[in-house]
């Protein structure tokens, strides 16, 4: 477990010295807008207040990143997005402006006592669902400070982009891990309402997307072998 978390900071820490935009996560899975009236639905008018969440899977990883799917699930849940209001772009497009939120990347060892392998369920937030995809370890906790979705209400097609700022979880910040130019990421993708039918019930939209690291701040070469002696 540890040269997993170790390689993985080892690629935040280093990317920026090899890469000036590097993809570190690809991510998909389901978002849900939920109305702060009692029995309206959210998306897509997306009145302010609304609330927009969701959770799904890291289903990749780039080069140098290693990860262990053997041994790990690897989950991601984003939440407390709180809608502006909805902007009307003209041609059919819409664009909803968030403000605050979060977003969680999660690592569940799959012989860990509470592992239940992940399962998106109905009608969201429902916790016996939410909480296979969040009882794991969170390595990553990103804090939004802005987040825009847009969307074509005719095609049911769009996309998202936010920028969070990174830390990495209670446990690893206790062990010593750290990150690098923690404000040098966003979280990009695309959205599809998906008329065929095969959103879980109570979802809006299918997710589809990556987490991106920027180099904005020159570092010190760190070389993978001087890290791991640090270890030895």
């Amino acid at each position: 477990m540890l040269k997993f978390l170790l390689s993985f900071c080892v690629v935040l820490v280093a990317s920026s010295v090899i890469a000036q935009e590097a993809s570190v996560l690809n991510i998909t899975g389901y978002l849900y807008e939920s109305d702060n009236t009692t029995g309206v639905d959210g998306f897509a008018e997306s009145n302010p207040g609304d609330i927009l969440a969701g959770y799904g899977f890291v289903t990749d990883t780039n080069e140098p990143l290693e990860w262990s799917q053997d041994n790990f699930e690897y989950t991601w849940y984003m939440y407390d997005l709180v809608s502006e209001g909805t902007q009307d772009l003209g041609n059919n497009l819409i664009r909803i402006m968030y403000s605050s939120g979060h977003i969680d990347i999660i690592a569940d060892r799959y012989v860990s006592p509470d592992h239940s392998s992940a399962t998106y369920g109905i009608d969201p937030p429902q916790s016996q669902y939410l909480d296979t995809f969040t009882n794991g370890r969170i390595y990553l906790h990103g804090t939004f400070s802005n987040f825009a979705l847009t969307y074509n209400t005719e095609t049911g097609n769009g996309n998202f982009e936010g920028d969070p700022f990174f830390e990495v979880g209670p446990w690893y910040q206790s062990m010593g891990y750290y990150l690098d130019n923690p404000a040098g990421y966003s979280v990009v993708g695309v959205v599809n309402s998906d008329n065929i039918g095969t959103i879980p019930d109570g979802f809006d939209l299918y997710a589809d997307g990556n987490v991106y690291h920027y180099s904005t701040v020159p570092n010190d070469d760190v070389s993978w072998g001087s890290i791991k002696n640090m270890f030895h």
